[in-house]
């Protein structure tokens, strides 16, 4: 079977690329996290799942020599893994032969007066990543033995952070060793090249300065704009994202590389290259790719061991081997846990600033509510979460408490959803936005019956069928009003059937119905996660407050879609206070510094947790505005 295009998949998927890490409130490493959920729940692939097979069939396949025409030494102590480029080369028909990266690897060794013990197989990456774990848990065990005692070189990122992070095993990157040993490179004249950073090689393993020190030596280095840290994603791992949304994503970086005016692209990792050359074979696309090479191609074509034009020269040619049936096994996700991993998965806040930084928008937190949902059947929640979920089913919310505060009136056109924390700890919150909706002369009614919106049990991964449905029930053919961020967000885009509406969101058509007194006060706004990047909602609180005369807004410098998480969602307040309040300190912190007089936001969940940690003035915007009502 030859592949060519690369639209062949339709699922979006996280490429594990770690763009987000440095963002996310709680640093949750998903590269650990996404093969546990794929493990459990699967996952969509491309290219009708012939790289999963082909992983899957090499597990039964003893290592078949592939490397032609170069110096080798089974005795010596260093070792080289060329991993598994023929597998691209015979399932790729296009005019660049990859595998010759392994090859240009190898012939510089032999330049260097090195003959390399070559160790066949494969590390396992793309069956990790994928979520096949049992899979890589036997490659693991057949490779190990193969490892040890040597020192490996490696070219490929993905193998590279394998054989340390998962192998343990004494290994260097290509142009680490290079550097280690001081290697002679002729410079080329003439040759230009931009170089991009593999997310395995950089993120992964902050190798960023070898690279660019062993292209230097060989060539013309012109950066492109985003580099190192910042560098965007190929956008494909494991052939998960082979769709039109990454292909997208990844011709802003085409782009960019075109716009340095560099001859070759290059990259340390020939993975993306692979995805690069896709632009030569996409028929929609018009761009003229940057000629591509795998740094090692660099580096042999300098010193004149490797001709990067020279296909025939790395044409692998027929590798055969008996191709056994797929093993069968029972999947069992507590082989893979441990506490640590079990809590970082309900260390997730779901604040979505991952989603904002991906350059897919890939929503990362349906997939760990979905998660946390088959831990829970397993009973493997935290306690904290278990004990709401409790208190939910006996009383109707959260802190198992009477319920007094009802209006009922049948008439009402619109529906108060308090919510638990207004209702129940945050009185003033709840306190303000009835007297501004009687201010307003708005209708109203609390019904009786109303309980917890389930907000905390979906993020919690328990079931929330019950108070959903009871919800729904009462709610279904009103408006209805919340001023808690959280229920809004889950009543909008959790429930079916129901027209809500956020407090502030309501009050801007009834703020003209108000008068507010004047005050010289500068103030701050806290976006809060479920309001502002969940639904969107970043304008109105801002309206209302500038509807007090005199009142400056003075922005935070994290705001809107980037604004920072307060710790308090997800779960991670209950389950783990230490986390939550340590990240709502920091928010504190900035607004105390910006010389603020006020702190306002919309949501109880923020006002708690980052309230309780300064002693400045911190309130709901509902709750400022009736301060100022004359």
């Amino acid at each position: 079977m030859q592949v060519n295009q690369c639209t062949i998949g339709t699922g979006l998927d996280c490429s594990t690329c770690r763009y987000c890490y440095e963002t996310c409130p709680t640093h949750i490493p998903l590269d650990k996290i996404m093969p546990l959920y794929r493990y459990v729940m699967g996952k969509q692939t491309s290219h009708r799942n012939v790289f999963e097979t082909i992983s899957k069939l090499l597990l039964g396949v003893d290592p078949v020599p592939w490397l032609k025409d170069v110096e080798t030494d089974d005795n010596s102590d260093v070792a080289y893994f060329p991993g598994c480029l023929h597998m691209v080369d015979a399932l790729f028909d296009r005019e660049k032969k990859y595998a010759g990266a392994s090859q240009a690897g190898v012939k510089v060794l032999n330049a260097m007066g090195i003959k390399p013990k070559l160790i066949y197989g494969c590390c396992g990456h793309d069956l990790y990543v994928s979520g096949d774990l049992d899979e890589f848990e036997d490659n693991k065990a057949r490779l190990k033995p193969e490892l040890e005692g040597k020192r490996i070189v490696v070219g490929c990122p993905e193998c590279y952070h394998m054989l340390k992070e998962y192998y343990d095993a004494d290994v260097v990157y290509f142009t680490d060793f290079l550097l280690e040993k001081g290697v002679e490179i002729p410079k080329m004249d003439g040759v230009k090249v931009t170089y991009h950073d593999p997310c395995r090689l950089g993120r992964y393993q902050e190798v960023y300065d070898s690279p660019r020190e062993v292209i230097s030596k060989a060539a013309e280095l012109v950066e492109m704009d985003r580099i190192k840290e910042e560098a965007q994603c190929c956008g494909v791992n494991s052939w998960i994202n082979c769709n039109e949304s990454s292909m997208e994503a990844r011709q802003g970086r085409v782009e960019e590389a075109i716009g340095t005016g560099a001859d070759y692209l290059v990259s340390g990792c020939t993975k993306c290259i692979v995805h690069f050359d896709c632009f030569n074979y996409d028929q929609d696309s018009k761009l003229e790719v940057p000629k591509l090479l795998d740094i090692q191609e660099l580096v042999g074509w300098a010193m004149g061991v490797y001709d990067p034009e020279n296909v025939d020269a790395v044409d692998v040619g027929d590798v055969k081997g008996k191709l056994p049936e797929i093993k069968e096994y029972e999947r069992d996700i507590t082989k893979f846990l441990d506490d640590e991993l079990l809590e970082t998965i309900f260390s997730c806040t779901t604040c979505e600033r991952c989603t904002v930084q991906c350059y897919t928008d890939h929503h990362t937190k349906k997939k760990m509510e979905a998660l946390r949902r088959e831990l829970v059947k397993l009973d493997l929640g935290p306690a904290k979460h278990k004990g709401i979920a409790g208190n939910i089913e006996k009383s109707g919310n959260v802190f198992n408490e009477e319920d007094t505060k009802v209006k009922p009136d049948e008439a009402a056109d619109v529906i108060y959803f308090p919510g638990c924390v207004a209702k129940f700890r945050m009185h003033k919150v709840y306190d303000a936005t009835t007297t501004l909706l009687d201010a307003a002369g708005v209708k109203y009614a609390i019904p009786e019956g109303l309980v917890c919106c389930a907000s905390v049990l979906m993020r919690s991964g328990h079931d929330a069928s019950k108070a959903i449905e009871a919800n729904t029930a009462i709610m279904r053919g009103k408006k209805v009003v919340v001023s808690c961020a959280g229920c809004y967000n889950t009543l909008k885009n959790d429930y079916e059937g129901i027209e809500v509406y956020h407090i502030t969101e309501f009050m801007l058509d009834q703020v003209d119905k108000l008068k507010f007194k004047t005050d010289e006060v500068t103030v701050t706004y806290h976006d809060p996660c479920h309001l502002g990047r969940a639904c969107g909602l970043f304008e109105e609180p801002r309206k209302l407050i500038a509807a007090v005369p005199g009142v400056k807004l003075q922005e935070y410098e994290t705001n809107r879609e980037n604004a920072e998480c307060c710790g308090g969602g997800g779960g991670v307040k209950a389950a783990f206070p230490e986390k939550a309040n340590e990240l709502g300190a920091v928010r504190a912190k900035q607004a105390e510094d910006m010389g603020v007089d006020v702190l306002l936001t919309t949501c109880p969940f923020c006002k708690l947790n980052i309230g309780d940690k300064t002693e400045l003035p911190m309130m709901d915007v509902i709750e400022f505005l009736i301060e100022h009502l004359e």
